[in-house]
């Protein structure tokens, strides 16, 4: 396969996370771009890969003290989250509360060393029923909360957020959701109040984890790599279980494309078109999309495909000026218990938005001049081609 430039530096990109991974160093090529390896490590948040991967003497003085400095601030977040993690958990059995962490929280334990693997919140799925003690533990604990959507309870101390989930996936992803439910069904008690997922349902997890973002705007390399090294930790596991439950999820097509991706990435195997595609459209993505892109998104998941682009710009100022239940209580969260006052909080918001927030207006605005039915239609075949769409499921 004939390479541009861009295709070249992904390859050797790669090239050094992989090494990374494997405890080896390289030294890049005298062409290879490494302002734009650091800018888009940093945008991926997969920086300590790429410093880990590298020769020291192959990279300039002064980027190398930047990135060097950059991952000492990162491995000290890394240590405080743990400690964090480890009071919650603690305070957790204490109080007879179950849990089970789940993303970040997990999976950087199976990297070489944890600090490869940043996360900007710990996420924890918990039972809804037992809140109420649990937020007597968070307030002892320090921690305020600060929102509540139909999917989580978010917690912040000291900059550090924790998000305590009421379900693996949230219901915007009504077809996802229908298939978890709030996830405890196939938790397995792994110390006394203390739960995980079997790996194989973990690796189901994060593949559905990972599909929600894409289809929703796009995803980074850093998902890709989890699932790499998800791999690597667990390479037996029971895979006509994962076929019969990705068939389920209507994520089997999807799931092959990308093990077929990785192939490519860590492998050296072949690039055909669709693995090509996929590694373009992640490179691209940053850690979750842009704005943009996650709008066409939603034009796609509520059916706009085919529509008149008048049509679709006038759908979207209305949901701009009054967006839906849901959207509004992740905004005030008091509107959960007292729906009654959506009308008035619809007039707060723009009332508010037009003194203090002009250049968000701006910004959609833009989007909104922006949207057109060309790009809904080709983000919905790319969806497809990929072999993602939004579907219902029926158990």
């Amino acid at each position: 396969m004939e390479r541009s430039a861009h295709e070249s530096f992904i390859f050797e990109f790669l090239d050094i996370i992989n090494a990374s991974l494997s405890g080896t160093k390289v030294k890049p090529s005298d062409l290879f771009d490494m302002e734009h390896a650091y800018r888009l490590a940093v945008d991926n948040q997969i920086l300590p890969l790429l410093f880990y991967g590298l020769v020291e003497n192959c990279v300039s003085s002064e980027i190398y003290s930047r990135m060097q400095k950059a991952v000492y601030q990162i491995i000290y977040i890394c240590e405080s989250q743990n400690y964090l993690a480890i009071q919650v958990f603690r305070a957790f059995e204490e109080n007879q509360i179950d849990y089970l962490p789940l993303k970040g929280l997990r999976l950087r334990q199976l990297y070489p060393c944890t600090e490869m693997r940043t996360m900007g919140d710990l996420d924890i799925l918990i039972r809804v029923e037992q809140y109420n003690r649990i937020s007597q533990v968070m307030r002892r604990l320090k921690f305020t909360e600060i929102a509540e959507n139909d999917y989580e309870f978010i917690w912040i101390r000291d900059k550090h957020k924790v998000e305590l989930h009421k379900q693996l996936i949230s219901s915007y992803n009504n077809d996802y959701c229908a298939y978890y439910g709030d996830g405890w069904h196939i938790a397995k008690q792994d110390e006394r109040y203390r739960y995980m997922l079997d790996p194989e349902d973990e690796l189901i997890y994060l593949i559905t984890h990972f599909a929600k973002h894409y289809r929703d705007g796009g995803i980074g390399v850093r998902a890709m790599i989890d699932l790499h090294v998800f791999r690597l930790n667990f390479p037996n596991l029971d895979r006509a279980y994962i076929k019969e439950q990705l068939e389920k999820l209507q994520l089997l097509k999807f799931y092959d494309n990308i093990l077929n991706t990785l192939e490519c990435w860590f492998r050296k195997s072949d690039y055909d078109e669709i693995s090509k595609f996929i590694t373009l459209r992640v490179f691209n993505s940053g850690t979750y999309g842009d704005y943009y892109t996650h709008k066409i998104s939603e034009k796609v998941k509520n059916g706009y495909s085919g529509k008149s682009t008048w049509n679709i710009r006038l759908h979207h100022f209305i949901e701009l000026i009054f967006p839906c239940f849901a959207a509004m209580s992740q905004i005030y969260p008091f509107l959960i218990k007292t729906p009654v006052l959506l009308p008035v909080m619809w007039i707060y918001r723009l009332a508010d938005a037009l003194l203090h927030r002009r250049k968000k207006i701006c910004k959609h605005v833009r989007t909104l001049l922006s949207l057109n039915a060309r790009d809904i239609s080709k983000h919905r075949d790319e969806l497809i081609y990929v072999g993602l769409n939004f579907n219902s499921i029926n158990n």
